[in-house]
């Protein structure tokens, strides 16, 4: 089995673990239980738990991301705000539904969460949230949407 196809067989199981039984679950023992693998395999694919952890947030970030730009719809200069925020929404909680796992593990950090992975889940949120502001800042200030709220929300 390529080494890539092995890696996200191991993130797979690891996303399992921590959303059914949490992060102290998530030993690299276990984690090859999940996996249907032998535990040295596990350590080809990654060197410890700390690689294997940034590695699951990082390809669970990344599909929050590529679900967040997918679910926001075109603005042009006739888009309408109502419409395009509804739009959004719905298009976001379907992203949510397909995926949900992705979304709790970076939106909703657990109480066993170590904090390592804490600091980078909020890092991330942080950048998530400018963006965000950014691109509300451009859609009240550009013309194109008149909104009653304040930039800092």
């Amino acid at each position: 089995m390529p080494i890539e196809v092995r890696r996200e067989q191991v993130l797979d199981a690891t996303l399992k673990l921590i959303v059914e039984r949490g992060y102290p679950a998530a030993t690299m023992e276990a984690v090859a239980r999940q996996a249907e693998l032998a535990k040295p395999r596990v350590y080809s694919a990654y060197p410890g738990r700390g690689p294997l952890l940034r590695a699951l947030l990082e390809r669970e970030e990344r599909r929050v991301v590529t679900a967040l730009a997918e679910a926001m719809p075109a603005l042009t200069e006739d888009s309408d705000f109502d419409e395009t925020l509804t739009a959004a929404a719905v298009n976001l909680l379907r992203a949510v539904a397909a995926h949900p796992a992705s979304w709790l593990l970076l939106m909703l950090p657990a109480d066993d969460t170590p904090s390592e992975v804490r600091f980078c889940i909020s890092t991330l949120l942080r950048a998530r949230m400018r963006s965000t502001t950014r691109w509300l800042r451009i859609s009240m200030y550009s013309g194109r949407f008149v909104l009653k709220l304040k930039p800092s929300l």
